[in-house]
């Protein structure tokens, strides 16, 4: 390891135990409470479901890992630590208000809907929100590094990235998220809900990219006009949740309509009546490409090391971490049915 990244390290370390203290405010239009710690997955719903005595295991990011060669130990990955349900999967996302009225539809009832547009838009604002909410993180996190070090502010890697994620963390929030809240939302939105007939020991609510790159790079050059420091459209995503029952997994995608040239593979694959095309589909959007996922005790102590290291290396993007073959972490023996029209139009 080089000087330079023992420096980053010991860097990121400081900056994130001060990550905490941080002011943000309630992720709902227009309001300025602060957040509780909300849950990107639901306390009593799927992170019960999967639990063992009050823990399931979840992803605890670590911000040196941005500076480490992840080639030469596992103990650079992510850590996936055994966590008490009322812990995991907590985000600064929405002041209490709000956080109980946008998501009762969800806690209050016994089972989902597949086809209840109130719970479709819940469950697009609840991933929708924990990504924006991790980009405003991160971004403070970027900008406290550049703080700690201060050579770092010419640095072209640090400062690009600072740049591209301010831009796209703006219009992410006005035309991604907020969207979500208008009058007309339960208009905007297509969505593949389908119903998984056995507890699959997994929980997600993510934002993932539309597209097969990193987050949708390729594009986002595109989109950005650097001489007005604005986007000329906003990035493409899918809200992917996973929302096991005690006898069923729900695996429910949503996408605003505006994205609609840049689902199609999405759509294909979730809808699909191949078993094969799902497994493959489910185990790649939820290990590669989401940005959360909880498992149960039971499923993730019986991986092997490797698989566990593997599942690890992938939580780490790819542009960092390269080319990893994703296995086969959950099979689907009996694929289920889809719903993809509402309860009522």
């Amino acid at each position: 390891m080089t000087e330079m990244q023992k420096r980053l390290i010991a860097a990121a370390q400081r900056v994130e135990k001060t990550m905490n203290e941080q002011p943000f405010t309630c992720l709902y239009p227009g309001c300025s409470e602060l957040p509780i710690q909300s849950h990107s997955q639901q306390e009593g719903g799927p992170l019960k479901a999967i639990q063992r005595e009050g823990k399931v295991y979840s992803i605890r990011r670590r911000m040196e890992t941005t500076f480490v060669d992840l080639s030469r130990s596992s103990d650079c990955l992510p850590p996936v630590c055994l966590t008490p349900i009322s812990r995991a999967t907590t985000f600064a996302g929405f002041c209490n208000r709000h956080d109980t009225d946008l998501f009762s539809c969800l806690e209050n009832v016994p089972h989902l809907t597949p086809g209840n547009m109130d719970q479709i838009l819940a469950l697009y604002r609840r991933s929708i929100a924990f990504a924006v909410a991790n980009r405003r993180f991160n971004l403070n996190q970027m900008l406290g590094m550049a703080q700690a070090l201060p050579e770092l502010k010419d640095n072209p890697m640090l400062g690009g990235t600072i740049v591209n994620w301010g831009i796209m963390l703006k219009y992410d929030m006005e035309c991604t998220y907020q969207p979500a809240f208008d009058s007309d939302a339960a208009e905007r939105f297509e969505f593949v809900w389908r119903v998984i007939p056995r507890n699959i020991g997994i929980s997600c609510a993510s934002g993932i990219p539309s597209l097969d790159d990193e987050a949708g790079d390729a594009l986002v050059g595109e989109l950005i006009d650097y001489s007005t420091w604005t986007m000329k459209a906003p990035r493409p995503i899918v809200s992917f949740n996973v929302v096991p029952e005690s006898d069923r997994t729900h695996v429910v995608l949503i996408w605003d309509k505006q994205f609609l040239p840049y689902v199609n593979d999405i759509r294909a694959s979730a809808s699909s009546y191949d078993k094969d095309v799902v497994e493959q589909f489910f185990n790649e959007v939820l290990l590669n490409r989401s940005e959360d996922f909880t498992v149960s005790p039971d499923l993730w102590e019986g991986l092997s090391d490797s698989e566990r290291n593997t599942v690890r290396k992938l939580i780490i993007p790819e542009h960092m971490r390269g080319k990893v073959e994703v296995p086969c972490l959950v099979s689907l023996d009996d694929i289920g049915p889809v719903v993809d029209k509402p309860l009522s139009l």
